[in-house]
């Protein structure tokens, strides 16, 4: 899941279509909250363990909730938190206790 703070969906499915091959853009759902403070009701209907994120407020307040959120790493975020950070695709496959690792691991 791609749940972001964008209004539209299209740009965010356009970058992934330029970045990576169609059988992963297949299983990637996109959901465009139009509100960055909206993201933990979508979080919770999918029943998401982990988000990755760049906002610092994001991942904060994913956290008093009980998700636990991974920052992405960014100018703006450096320094602002306490929380577990990442900085590549890579890191983040790391970084989650995947359950379903290997089935993951194959979209790569």
């Amino acid at each position: 899941y791609v749940i972001t703070a964008r209004s539209l969906k299209q740009p965010v499915l356009d970058w992934f279509a330029y970045h990576f091959p169609d059988h992963v853009c297949e299983q990637i759902e996109v959901v465009a909250t139009g509100d960055p403070d909206d993201k933990l009701r979508y979080i919770r209907e999918r029943r998401l363990k982990y988000f990755v994120d760049d906002r610092t407020k994001t991942c904060v307040d994913l956290h008093v909730h009980g998700v636990i959120p991974l920052i992405f790493t960014q100018p703006w975020n450096a320094g602002k938190h306490n929380l577990p950070a990442v900085s590549s695709w890579m890191k983040i496959i790391e970084m989650i206790d995947w359950e379903v690792k290997d089935a993951v691991s194959c979209m790569w």
